[in-house]
């Protein structure tokens, strides 16, 4: 701007010889590549530094929507024993009492993989964002760690077994006690999130 500027005012001023205007012109166009060059490196490194914003957060990303999944297989843990209580007190189970329990038992099959997934991507992305996020890594790190030492999986998979059976008394006990447990974990979570 300040090259054509002052190239205008000469222009003006100066009535310029063929060859002045064409070397002012020059020195023109050689000020507007050396600009062009400028922006476009620094659009580069615009571009770079966001896009590193971007795989950072996605890193982040991948932590959050582990501990959204642990919070909804816990809810969703939470009305399976909640259906589950009423065979806390039957004794002679039904037909339908026991399909009903095996219907149960798909869906604690189902948050048993999960919880078992959901153990090995918090430990993944717990790795993967270490250097960007090391608090949320450990946070991730920890629940895992707690998941495993509850024997989560295992807790399921025995209410699974007890509901396939059927053991009514014992398949709410079960998932009960999973219910539980994730519960602790879920207000430690909780709790950490607020800290």
């Amino acid at each position: 701007e300040d090259e054509l500027k002052e190239f205008s005012e000469q222009t003006e001023k100066n009535g310029q010889t063929p060859q002045q205007l064409a070397e002012a012109l020059e020195s023109l166009q050689k000020a507007g590549e050396k600009q062009q060059q400028n922006l476009q490196q620094n659009e580069e490194q615009y571009t770079d530094r966001i896009l590193k914003t971007i795989r950072d957060m996605s890193l982040m990303n991948e932590i959050v929507k582990d501990f959204n999944h642990f919070k909804y297989l816990y809810q969703r843990q939470q009305q399976l024993a909640e259906k589950s209580k009423r065979f806390d007190v039957i004794r002679d189970l039904s037909r339908t009492d026991e399909l009903a329990l095996k219907k149960h038992a798909a869906e604690e099959k189902q948050i048993a993989h999960e919880l078992e997934v959901l153990i090995e991507n918090l430990i993944m992305h717990a790795e993967d964002a270490e250097l960007q996020f090391p608090k949320a890594s450990q946070s991730a790190r920890d629940l895992a760690e707690q998941m495993k030492e509850a024997r989560l999986t295992s807790l399921a998979e025995k209410a699974v077994n007890s509901m396939l059976i059927p053991d009514g008394q014992e398949s709410y006990q079960l998932a009960e006690r999973l219910r539980s447990e994730m519960r602790k974990m879920f207000n430690d979570m909780q709790q950490g999130i607020n800290e």
